[in-house]
């Protein structure tokens, strides 16, 4: 059982609201507090956007009433500058909008819930805690099970 909030970068929210998710999705809201960066809620409506037809004003607002939507704060952006600097400096390169998200996580004090856990492996010596979202899938499929026995 996870007891920290969760924080969903794209990926994870890509994943989770899929239709073969909807059950497990519906669990974890109810269970858990969950969150989203601003910016991973950006990545999501932009590939949306591309892939299909959609009103992606609709589909924010709909985002918005499910999750907390955690904008990008000064603390966040200096532990941002933080990481990114430590992994440069040992060649390890992260694009922005990563290194954000999980400074969110560090420090909202958050696991990070991702389909991309490789690209954050070097941050958990930074204090970031990780979980692959098919990980939690399967956590969350034992709750399940668990709660209708």
């Amino acid at each position: 059982m996870i007891e920290e909030a969760l924080l969903l970068d794209s990926t994870a929210l890509t994943s989770l609201h899929a239709e073969s998710n909807k059950s497990i999705l519906e669990f974890i809201l109810m269970k858990h507090e969950v969150h989203i960066s601003i910016l991973s809620l950006y990545e999501y409506l932009s590939a949306l956007g591309y892939f299909s037809k959609v009103d992606l004003n609709k589909l924010y607002q709909s985002i918005e009433r499910i999750y907390n939507i955690i904008g990008v704060d000064r603390q966040i952006i200096l532990k941002a500058a933080e990481l990114d600097s430590a992994l440069t400096r040992v060649g390890v390169f992260l694009n922005s909008i990563d290194l954000i998200v999980a400074a969110t996580a560090i420090v909202r004090n958050m696991v990070l819930v991702t389909a991309k856990s490789e690209l954050y492996r070097d941050l958990t010596k930074f204090g970031l805690k990780l979980i692959g979202v098919e990980d939690l899938c399967e956590i969350i499929r034992r709750e399940i099970e668990e709660y209708a026995e």
